[in-house]
């Protein structure tokens, strides 16, 4: 009785290693991706819009990313590869060619992660390289 139970124990956590591990793949095979999170825009989402900026992209594929409750477009930070890079007008001028990904932040989420000044969220742009 004893063995039959530590087979069982044993053959479940099997299972659960070998279904974690099939599942699991890189940073790149992600992003390869399209992506079913509304925060998050994936390079394989980019490619198949016709669009040249970062802006372009969002406003093509996440339109309420550049909506804020009672504030402006240009309260939004952008963050690219973790700097602050100023207000959307940045997405604007860059490059669709250079994103890898990118990922809308709420504010409280910027607030902790950035610190103050973050009422509107953030969107970060993570680039290729």
């Amino acid at each position: 009785m004893r063995l039959a139970r530590m087979a069982t124990a044993f053959m479940v956590s099997f299972v659960v290693l070998t279904s974690a591990c099939a599942s699991s793949g890189t940073a790149a095979d992600r992003s390869d991706r399209p992506s079913t999170r509304r925060d998050i825009i994936s390079r394989a989402e980019m490619d198949e819009v016709a669009a040249t900026s970062a802006y372009d992209a969002i406003l093509r594929l996440r339109p309420a990313w550049l909506r804020t409750r009672g504030g402006s477009e240009g309260d939004i930070r952008v963050y690219i590869d973790g700097v602050n890079a100023g207000d959307t007008q940045r997405l604007r001028v860059m490059s669709l060619d250079r994103v890898r990904e990118m990922r809308r932040i709420s504010a409280s989420d910027a607030t902790t992660r950035w610190g103050t000044g973050h009422t509107a969220g953030a969107i970060e742009v993570i680039t290729r390289g």
